[in-house]
């Protein structure tokens, strides 16, 4: 037999509160219809801090400066573009004639 799909998703503790309707997700929570006009009170809601936590969105790992920076330039095209720039640097640097130096630089 097929389960309640609101039972299925508090054992796997992950509940799609956007395909519920108003009834479902107060059944999902364990409160009745007035508190839709009254709220809850305050030590049903010290309750409910203690049993779920605050209502509070979780942080995301931030990226590092050095991590950003990686990002931009772990590229195949970067790495050629590196090469290409030693080679033509080491080029100019061991060239003995004015004209190669000044071509070389140019490259």
């Amino acid at each position: 037999m097929s389960k309640d799909p609101i039972e299925e998703e508090k054992e796997d503790s992950v509940i799609s509160w956007h395909a519920m309707d108003v009834n479902e997700s107060l059944k999902a929570l364990d409160l009745t219809n007035d508190v839709l006009a009254n709220g809850l009170t305050t030590s049903e809601a010290a309750e409910r801090l203690v049993r779920y936590g605050p209502n509070k969105m979780t942080e995301g790992k931030k990226t590092t400066l050095l991590e950003m920076i990686w990002k931009q330039i772990a590229n195949v095209l970067v790495a050629i573009l590196v090469v290409v720039a030693i080679v033509s640097a080491v080029r100019a640097a061991t060239a003995t004639d004015n004209e190669d130096i000044t071509t070389n630089l140019i490259q």
